[in-house]
């Protein structure tokens, strides 16, 4: 089994390219299904109606973590490189895709950002989909460069350059506080504080987690196939 086997047809104009809030709509808003496995029946509504589903004592987990930029510019000696993150690996590595003169892209290659000075990136090792396998040093200035100076490009999210500059809030959960999904943590993304506060005064519990998200989740299970399952 392959992930390409549940791959479909979506028509570009049913993809919402900008938040809610940016279309002149709240974020409760949103439509939502909502699924009665005691009666096995689904059901359509929107996302302001979800405190009907509730009962006090319930836990609602929401992820506290948001999405970054996710391409910078690097430097080979005079060459210029950019460079996007899909993810973070277990051993500390990163994925990413590279585009510069491709005569220059080799296993060691360091290269150098062009925004932080103490911020090195050196390639390890080729992966599928013309992707590559990286060490940031020092790691813990890869996401505050990402805020700070990062640009968004996406194949999947294609995201208004001047709505991502300028309402990025737009893009994140009200209770969002931790930087570092490369992908929106769109669970959550529909409750306003008011909407929130509703839920909690039904007895509802809230729990914070952080979990970001990352396209390395898609691209390790690509190209399993059932034997590997």
């Amino acid at each position: 089994m392959k992930t390409e086997e549940f791959d479909f047809h979506q028509v570009p104009e049913d993809i919402p390219h900008d938040p809610v809030e940016l279309r002149g709509k709240s974020r409760e808003s949103g439509r939502m299904i909502v699924l009665d496995r005691s009666k096995t029946s689904i059901e359509h509504t929107v996302f302001s109606n979800i405190c009907d589903y509730f009962r006090p004592g319930d836990l609602l987990v929401l992820n506290d973590s948001y999405m970054l930029s996710n391409t910078l510019w690097f430097q080979n000696g005079d060459e210029p490189a950019q460079l996007t993150v899909y993810g973070h690996e277990p051993d500390s590595t990163t994925i990413v895709e590279i585009k510069t003169d491709h005569r220059l892209i080799k296993p060691g290659l360091v290269l150098k950002s062009a925004n932080n000075d103490k911020l090195t990136c050196t390639l390890l090792e080729s992966q599928p989909d013309n992707l590559w396998k990286a060490k940031f040093e020092p790691l813990e200035l890869l996401v505050p460069t990402l805020d700070q100076h990062g640009i968004r490009l996406d194949e999947n999210i294609h995201l208004n350059p001047t709505y991502w500059q300028n309402e990025r809030q737009a893009y994140r959960s009200v209770y969002a506080k931790s930087p570092g999904s490369l992908e929106i943590p769109s669970a959550g993304l529909h409750f306003s504080k008011e909407l929130l506060d509703k839920v909690i005064a039904k007895g509802v519990e809230v729990a914070y987690i952080t979990l970001h998200v990352g396209a390395t989740e898609i691209l390790a299970v690509r190209h399993i196939s059932a034997e590997e399952i």
